[in-house]
């Protein structure tokens, strides 16, 4: 590079430019003067061009080119690290290695420092020019002092520019950021503001909903309730007629003028009672009503109340059970209501089977439960039905023949029953004309203190004495009522409404009172409350009615009564209710 000759001037800020004197035909170099030196004005001119960051780089290449170097790299602290790292408009990477990094730590020191650095693998002479926040460094060639004071005292204002520019980056970064921010805010706010809108949409749309599940809810519980109403009429009109025939039948059997067509009368009217006594228990098993009674209970006991009720299905035949029960099994459950699983399957036995076939019923310990199986001999399941048979208003074989019967509810109650007490119940067959088996598991539980494992001896032929006062509207069983409790040995008066019926109190004096509910005029809750005050003593009061659901039972009970009977009712039942006058104690004998 060609030199130039350097002339020192006096000391001073003042920047002027010489030039060739006027007229001269010779051309010469332009010099501006910096404090003590003259430094030549192309180089100025370049330090200049440095101030914008484009060409930034090439502008450095050719002030190197200048001070008599290959390379030129500006470099600039960074505010966030403190480090030295390349100014805007240079690469963005140096090399690396230990004597790039222990050269630019020196350069953190204001002054000139010289090194040898790789570049990028050679070796160059590395001159650097530094000031606080700023470094030149110069790589190859060879650079005089006096260059690099030039360099030196020009760092001050290039550093100046450099900040300020990189002050005006950081600012537009910055703002760029608050826009960003400001737009994101703004974007969040609308999908904030839609947010919210579809969220109004979302309430109002659930509160139709919610009006709309209460309007149906509130149908629902009115279907129920209507529902539960007409189940309980139902049974009390269908059980008000079949009063009169089992009476009557009682009265025939106990005169000697039984004959195999009362059989058949006999079945058909149990038929009709459990058909009606189903009805009403599904209402209660789907509403939840059905309350139990539970207490540790024998299983023989249990199985003796089922194989009796089943007793009159069988009629004159020969029982078909084959029974192996282990001693000692106790359960706790409701009697009556287990007592009702199993002569529903005893039953379910029965239907499918042909007369005389035997049906097993084995009951054993299987770990800490009870296994209970009745096994038939009968028509089988289809394997396809397995799984059905114990929903509501399934039938096994149902055609348009029916010859079974039944509504399907028996099996539906059995499970119902079953997992209310805690266990399970599940049926196998291996096919039509295969048999079928029905096996309940209940919990197994440690026997009571003196435990009563035999059921109560049979009840002997009813007979009692004493004044009984029968009301009812129904005028058959009114007449065949009265007549079986006065063949029983009872002094009998019959009413059939209220008013009458306290008319022949007040005269009669009875020691107990048969009263159905359902009076015209007066109910019998209304009855019960005026018969007591009407008569002198206490009346034992037993209702005989069609209602039959618990909330009848709240009902007679509140209204004093003692006994709460459902019709049909039979003749020993009642006559046990009228030896028992509040705690047990027998009526007394008409005086």
């Amino acid at each position: 590079m060609a030199r130039h000759s350097w002339a020192a001037i006096p000391t001073g800020r003042s920047r002027v430019r010489t030039a060739s004197s006027a007229g001269s035909t010779t051309a010469r170099p332009s010099y501006w003067r910096f404090p003590g030196e003259y430094v030549p004005a192309e180089l100025i001119r370049l330090l200049g061009a440095m101030a914008s960051p484009e060409g930034r780089a090439l502008h450095a290449h050719a002030i190197a080119r200048q001070l008599g170097a290959q390379h030129m790299l500006v470099l600039m602290e960074d505010t966030a690290t403190g480090a030295l790292v390349p100014a805007s408009g240079f690469r963005k990477t140096l090399p690396g290695g230990a004597a790039w990094q222990g050269f630019l730590a020196e350069c953190r020191v204001p002054g000139i420092h010289h090194g040898s650095l790789p570049w990028p693998v050679t070796p160059l002479a590395a001159t650097g020019c530094c000031a606080p926040g700023v470094a030149v460094v110069l790589l190859g060639g060879m650079v005089s002092e006096a260059d690099t004071a030039v360099l030196v005292a020009a760092l001050p204002l290039f550093s100046s520019a450099l900040r300020a520019e990189q002050e005006v980056v950081i600012t537009r970064g910055e703002l760029a950021a608050a826009r960003h921010e400001l737009n994101q805010s703004a974007t969040l706010m609308a999908a904030l503001d839609e947010a919210r809108r579809q969220v109004d949409r979302a309430l109002v749309e659930l509160d139709a909903q919610a009006r709309t599940l209460e309007r149906a809810r509130h149908r629902a519980e009115e279907a129920a309730r209507a529902k539960d109403q007409f189940l309980a009429m139902l049974g009390h009109e269908l059980r008000n007629p079949l009063a009169p025939i089992v009476t009557t039948l009682d009265l025939l059997r106990r005169r000697g003028q039984w004959t195999s067509e009362h059989d058949v009368i006999q079945r058909q009217v149990g038929h009709m009672m459990r058909l009606v006594d189903d009805l009403l228990d599904v209402s209660r098993i789907a509403g939840g009503k059905l309350m139990l009674d539970r207490r540790p209970v024998a299983l023989d006991v249990v199985l003796e109340h089922a194989f009796e009720s089943v007793q009159p299905l069988l009629g004159s035949a020969s029982p078909p059970w084959r029974i192996e029960l282990e001693r000692d099994l106790f359960v706790d459950g409701d009697r009556d209501r287990l007592a009702q699983v199993f002569s529903n399957l005893l039953t379910n036995a029965l239907k499918y089977s042909d007369p005389g076939t035997p049906v097993d019923v084995r009951a054993r310990r299987v770990g800490d439960l009870v296994r209970i199986e009745v096994t038939d001999r009968g028509i089988g399941i289809e394997a396809g039905q397995i799984d059905s048979v114990f929903q509501l208003f399934e039938q096994q074989g149902r055609g348009l023949d029916r010859a079974q019967g039944g509504l399907g509810l028996g099996l539906a109650i059995v499970r119902n029953l079953v997992q209310l007490h805690g266990g399970r119940v599940h049926a196998h067959s291996d096919g039509i004309g295969r048999g079928s088996r029905f096996t309940v598991e209940l919990p197994l539980v440690t026997a009571p203190m003196n435990p009563a494992h035999a059921p109560a001896a049979a009840r002997s032929e009813p007979a009692g004495h004493g004044r009984v006062l029968v009301v009812d509207d129904n005028l058959d069983a009114l007449t065949t009522l009265a007549m079986a409790l006065q063949l029983a040995g009872f002094e009998v008066r019959t009413a059939s409404e209220g008013a009458s019926a306290l008319a022949i109190a007040a005269d009669f004096h009875p020691d107990a009172a048969v009263l159905d509910i359902g009076l015209p005029g007066m109910s019998g809750y209304e009855l019960a409350p005026r018969l007591q005050a009407a008569v002198p003593h206490p009346v034992h009061l037993i209702a005989v009615t069609g209602y039959g659901q618990p909330a009848d039972r709240l009902q007679t009970d509140a209204a004093g009564f003692h006994a709460h009977l459902v019709k049909p009712v039979d003749l020993a039942t009642l006559c046990d209710a009228l030896s028992r006058k509040n705690a047990g104690q027998a009526i007394a004998a008409a005086g």
